[in-house]
């Protein structure tokens, strides 16, 4: 049985351990280097989840930093795929757990399920559906693994936040925290913001520079044994001591309390967003259809941090345009006007289907769809 390294959100909500782990990113023994295995958001022909592999920094648990990977050019996640990079220590001969992980971005956008790390002796999992929770703009995502679905949200990485919806060029977590003992989880279940707002154990940075710095716990967590699993790691000692006591700023380019004038302008990232997006729409003419449990369209459309592509969900029966987010119910035989139509990927309006070029005097969408994926 594969031991579970992360958590994910299952259908209610409810973080639970994973089983999702990729073994190839898993050294077979202690090593004084880190290896970080990014998976991107997956689903055939969803465009554009796959990227340029990051920029990754690796602290200890008291701060000091252990490893740095610089993006290189060529160096790519593809959508539905998992690329493992291994990261020496500074200091090659030395061993050192990778506690503290940073990950900044480019302007190639990535929606990122996924971060494993490392070193054989210390490996931890970070899932989308914990951004997702906390605000980190997302999507939903595809990904089987020996023959099973495995759904996790990604979360997007993107330097320049052109339109409305990316929010995040960096992330960072806390690997020691995401190691899914049932006292972390009943935590994490109970009070979100024992993660979501504890600034070390994970956050997302709107502009946080591959050199830029991470906030730490100083000191170091003590941590008590799990109460079900005592050869787990559970809870530290005193919960409260993780929850931020100061407001941090998301928002800087190198540290906190940065001159923001000098960073805003020696750092600003030219956009190079293809004209043709609309709002949190990446892709105006890809149409995402799913069956997988749990993905509807209904929180696609009402969650303000979704950032994708339109959807129809056969789960809850509705589709939603991102561009405008308007959800509309699915054409049926009990539902034949103002409903859009699966089939054909077209708006119904007034008791007649609409060209896709046309607009719906009922209000429908625009739309001219040249792509579309299943789930299922």
């Amino acid at each position: 049985m594969v031991k579970a390294i992360g958590f994910m959100a299952n259908l209610a909500g409810t973080f639970m351990p994973s089983d999702l782990v990729i073994d190839e990113g898993i050294p077979d023994r202690v090593i004084p280097e880190t290896w970080v295995t990014i998976v991107a958001g997956a689903g055939g022909k969803l465009r554009n989840a796959g990227g340029d592999y990051p920029h990754v920094a690796i602290w200890d648990d008291y701060g000091t930093k252990i490893g740095t990977r610089w993006m290189s050019p060529g160096d790519k996640v593809e959508q539905g795929g998992e690329t493992t990079m291994k990261i020496p220590n500074k200091n090659s001969e030395q061993l050192a757990d990778p506690h503290y992980v940073m990950l900044s971005h480019d302007v190639d956008a990535t929606c990122i399920a996924m971060v494993q790390v490392s070193n054989g002796r210390l490996s931890a999992a970070f899932y989308g559906d914990t951004g997702a929770k906390c605000g980190h703009s997302w999507y939903y995502s595809q990904r089987r693994v020996n023959g099973l679905n495995i759904n996790t949200k990604c979360v997007w990485l993107d330097a320049d936040h052109s339109g409305r919806g990316f929010n995040a060029r960096a992330l960072s977590f806390h690997t020691r925290d995401l190691i899914p003992s049932f006292d972390k989880l009943e935590l994490y279940n109970r009070e979100p913001r024992y993660i979501c707002c504890s600034t070390p154990r994970y956050s997302h940075w709107k502009h946080l520079l591959p050199n830029g710095e991470i906030v730490f716990f100083d000191p170091p967590l003590k941590y008590k044994n799990d109460s079900l699993n005592e050869e787990m790691e559970g809870t530290n000692e005193n919960p409260d001591d993780a929850v931020d006591r100061v407001q941090y700023d998301k928002e800087v380019w190198r540290k906190q309390g940065e001159p923001e004038k000098y960073y805003r302008r020696n750092n600003r990232i030219p956009s190079t967003r293809l004209a043709k997006r609309q709002g949190s729409n990446v892709d105006p003419e890809h149409l995402v259809l799913t069956e997988l449990p749990g993905q509807t369209a209904r929180e696609i459309c009402e969650d303000p941090n979704s950032v994708g592509y339109d959807i129809v969900s056969f789960v809850d029966m509705k589709y939603c345009d991102l561009s405008e987010r308007k959800l509309y119910d699915l054409c049926n035989s009990a539902i034949t006007t103002n409903c859009f139509d699966a089939n054909s990927t077209s708006f119904v309006g007034n008791d007649a289907r609409l060209a896709r070029d046309e607009s719906s005097v009922a209000g429908g969408p625009k739309k001219a769809y040249t792509s579309r994926d299943l789930w299922k």
